[in-house]
């Protein structure tokens, strides 16, 4: 389909110093168009001009944010020298235990809703039924 990320740059690209900060979210939102239900070679659409979704930048942005924080509180810990600099780190970390949270959350729904994309694309091109309905009915997943 003319991707222009591997599966090797899928994961690879979390473990790549500052290819990490952009990288995986370009590859996200590939996979998100790619996997669109509505985009097929009878539609006329390409899928590079698939719509994308605010559910990827929001992930996205958590899941930078809550790195930062916790590089933050790592070098804070290594600087503490008073009960008062370990009640700051500690307050920080509550922080980002909370954003780290929404990130996990974020990338769950993520991964799921990609995932009933694609089933209900390849069920479009390899079944003869009404793949939403069944995705609704149970049938699938």
């Amino acid at each position: 389909q003319n991707l222009k990320y591997s599966p090797a740059w899928a994961v690879g690209g979390f473990f790549v110093p500052i290819l990490n900060l952009f990288l995986p979210y370009q590859v996200t939102k590939e996979i998100w168009k790619a996997s669109d239900p509505n985009v097929s070679p009878e539609s006329g659409l390409d899928w590079q001009d698939a719509p994308t979704s605010p559910l990827i930048i929001s992930w996205w942005i958590a899941f930078l944010v809550s790195g930062f924080v916790g590089y933050s509180l790592f070098r804070m810990s290594i600087s503490a020298e008073t009960i008062s600099d370990l009640i700051s780190m500690s307050e920080s970390a509550l922080f980002g235990d909370i954003i780290h949270i929404a990130a996990a959350t974020l990338q769950i729904i993520l991964v799921r809703t990609i995932d009933k994309r694609q089933t209900i694309k390849s069920l479009q091109m390899f079944h003869t039924g009404n793949p939403q309905n069944e995705l609704r009915r149970g049938l699938l997943i």
